[in-house]
């Protein structure tokens, strides 16, 4: 694999891994009634990535996709498998990151 293909599993790695986390925070609130969270948050996963196009910004086009994945997970998802989806994004993006590190 070469370095720029291990770039982008570890950007996949850690979105999914920011995902889990805001996952988690949102099921640790436990907010019930998340429709308007969810939307919020592809909102800003969508406004990230445009910035982060137009502006060059590669930190922003590392994690965009997180509170996109977030988002939808909080919307499909009832509040109580919340937590456990956040675990499970969180083992797949250590997965990816791991991954990325070792993949030749």
């Amino acid at each position: 694999m070469d370095a720029s293909s291990r770039t982008q599993v570890a950007r996949g790695g850690l979105s999914l891994l920011l995902a889990g986390a805001i996952v988690g925070l949102v099921a640790a609130s436990g907010i019930q009634n998340a429709a308007g969270l969810a939307v919020t948050l592809v909102v800003v996963g969508a406004t990230a990535l445009v910035v982060g196009k137009v502006a060059e910004q590669q930190v922003l086009l590392g994690v965009w996709l997180a509170p996109v994945v977030a988002g939808v997970i909080v919307y499909v998802f009832e509040p109580d498998a919340l937590l456990t989806q956040a675990f499970l994004l969180a083992v797949i993006g250590v997965a990816q990151l791991l991954f990325s590190q070792t993949g030749k």
